[in-house]
C-alpha cells in the first residue's frame, strides 16, 4: 500500500532556487526521514517497516516541490485495517513535524531530520492516502530543542505484554505499560518465550531505557512475584548488619 507525501522546501540550500534537488545536501535528510517513518511505524505496529521506502515521484515547481509515495510492505493478513494503519502513520508523522518545529518534543527521529535540513528556511507537508487528504504542516523558522545527551539508565515499568516478535526477525517484547505509549523493547529468543508464558497476566519489566534508539529489556517477572521494596529504615538496617565487620574497620 502507498501514500502520498507532497513536500515543499524553500531557502538558501544547493539546489532549491533551481528547482533541483542536491544529493550533497539533501540526500541525508532524505534518509533520516525515511527513518523517522519506519520509527513511528514500529511503534504502532511490529514486522515489516523495514520495508518501508520513499520513492521520488515528482519534482515540481516553484521552489523545490518533491512528489513522494511512502511504500508500506503488503501485509494481506491486515487488509481490513492496512488503511487505516498507514492514515495513522502519516497523521503522526506530520504532528511530529509540527509539534518539533515549535520546539515540543514528540519523536527524537523526526528531530534529526528537521535539524539536518541545513538551508532550508520554509516547509510545507502535505499527506494523502489513497487520494484522501490527511494532514498537512507548514511552518518556517524552526524552533527545535536542542539534542540531548543519550545515557541509557535503567527503569522498571509495570504493563502487559501486547506482541512479541521472534526470530529471524530481530527479537523484541512488546509492553503496554499502565502509564504511557506501548514500548517495543529488544529482547533475546529466551525473554521472547518468557514474555508468550506471561501475556495473561500484569508484568514488572526492567529496561535499559534510552533517549535514541530502542529500549532493552533487561528481566521480567509476573508481577504478582514482585517482592515488596523495602522502606529506607529497613534498608539501612539491611546494611549495617550486612556490612557490620566492613564499617568498622573503615571506621579505625
Amino acid at each position: 500500500m502507498r501514500a502520498q507525501l507532497d513536500i515543499v522546501w524553500d531557502g538558501s540550500a544547493p539546489g532549491l532556487a533551481e528547482h533541483e534537488l542536491s544529493v550533497s545536501a539533501l540526500n541525508e535528510s532524505l534518509r533520516l526521514l525515511l527513518a523517522a517513518v519506519r520509527r513511528i511505524r514500529s511503534t504502532m505496529l511490529t514486522g515489516a517497516s523495514k520495508q518501508i521506502d520513499l520513492r521520488i515521484k515528482t519534482l515540481g515547481h516553484g521552489c523545490l516541490s518533491l512528489g513522494i509515495e511512502v511504500v508500506f510492505p503488503d501485509e494481506p493478513t491486515r487488509d481490513l485495517f492496512e488503511a487505516k494503519r498507514v492514515e495513522e502513520t502519516m497523521t503522526e508523522l506530520l504532528d511530529a513535524l509540527d509539534a518539533e518545529s515549535r520546539g515540543e518534543q514528540r519523536n527524537s527521529a523526526v528531530r534529526r531530520y528537521l535539524l539536518s535540513l541545513k538551508g532550508v528556511t520554509s516547509q510545507r507537508y502535505t499527506a494523502r492516502v489513497e487520494g484522501k487528504f490527511i494532514k498537512d504542516a507548514e511552518f518556517g523558522a524552526l524552533a527545535l530543542s536542542p539534542e540531548t545527551d543519550d545515557h541509557p539508565y535503567p527503569r522498571e515499568i509495570v504493563g502487559e505484554i501486547s506482541g512479541v516478535l521472534f526470530p529471524p526477525s530481530a527479537p523484541e517484547v512488546v509492553l503496554m505499560p499502565q502509564e504511557g505509549k506501548r514500548l517495543q523493547l529488544a529482547a533475546t529468543a529466551r525473554q521472547v518465550e518468557q514474555a508468550l508464558a506471561l501475556r495473561s497476566a500484569p508484568v514488572v519489566v526492567r529496561v535499559i531505557n534510552r533517549t535514541h534508539g530502542k529500549q532493552r529489556l533487561l528481566s521480567l517477572q509476573a508481577a504478582s512475584e514482585r517482592k515488596p521494596r523495602p522502606s529506607p529504615t529497613e534498608a539501612g538496617v539491611f546494611v549495617l548488619e550486612r556490612w557490620r565487620d566492613t564499617l568498622e574497620r573503615l571506621g579505625r
